[in-house]
């Protein structure tokens, strides 16, 4: 309430009512510079935001690149594995068994035993070329063989690139089954193929695997 005599919100009052005229008015002066201020912090505020939330995607990005660069390299390890048994074992299985049914072929009698022939013969020639032998209860293959397909340099410790750890390789058992370990279904397996490759950068890719060799279902007629 407004009494004569009393100063309300800084306006002097008289006869109960506020004085009119410029005494009456309020003093804005200020204000636009108080409202800009406000607006370009709440701007910066936003492009910092933004900013930010940029350079975490752009980490984020370069740190994923890293890391399948990584995995990548690993795969690489054992894709020449894979290459240098298709190369070294299972084309030169494949030859030599046909040559021995070819060579046997009156003997063998029918496409039947011709067939049963040739499975037992790639068999025995993957068996060989992988040099497995008894262990016990279950065969084991030979891991230098399988060592050599991959290139030195991804062994080397000293490779700017990153190397795979040889020690983890050297810790899995090289478990190998044959078809009849695999029931008779047409395959064979090299079992516990353990990469671990350590990049330059700081990043570990680890890739346990096993390799399936299928017996080719060739049909010999005459």
């Amino acid at each position: 309430e407004c009494r004569k005599g009393i100063v309300f919100m800084g306006k002097p009052c008289e006869n109960g009512m506020l004085f009119s005229g410029n005494q009456n008015k309020r003093d804005d002066r200020g204000s636009a510079i108080v409202i800009v201020i406000i607006a370009v912090a709440l701007i910066g505020m936003l492009a910092t935001a933004i900013l930010w939330a940029s350079y975490l995607n752009y980490r984020i990005k370069i740190n994923d690149l890293k890391a399948k660069n990584s995995f990548y390299s690993a795969e690489t390890v054992v894709e020449q594995i894979v290459a240098g048994i298709k190369r070294d074992v299972v084309s030169v299985a494949l030859g030599s068994a046909y040559q021995e049914v070819i060579s046997n072929w009156d003997g063998l009698g029918s496409d039947e035993n011709r067939e049963r022939y040739f499975a037992m013969a790639y068999t025995e020639s993957v068996e060989k070329l992988l040099g497995v032998s008894a262990a016990g209860a279950s065969k084991r293959y030979d891991k230098d063989k399988l060592h050599d397909y991959v290139d030195e340099a991804f062994w080397d410790e000293n490779n700017p690139s990153g190397h795979v750890r040889e020690s983890v390789w050297d810790s899995a058992v090289p478990v190998f089954l044959s078809a009849d370990d695999l029931d008779g279904n047409g395959s064979m397996a090299i079992k516990n193929i353990r990469v671990e490759f350590y990049d330059s950068n700081g990043y570990l890719s680890i890739i346990n695997t096993d390799i399936a060799i299928d017996v080719p279902k060739l049909r010999f007629t005459q």
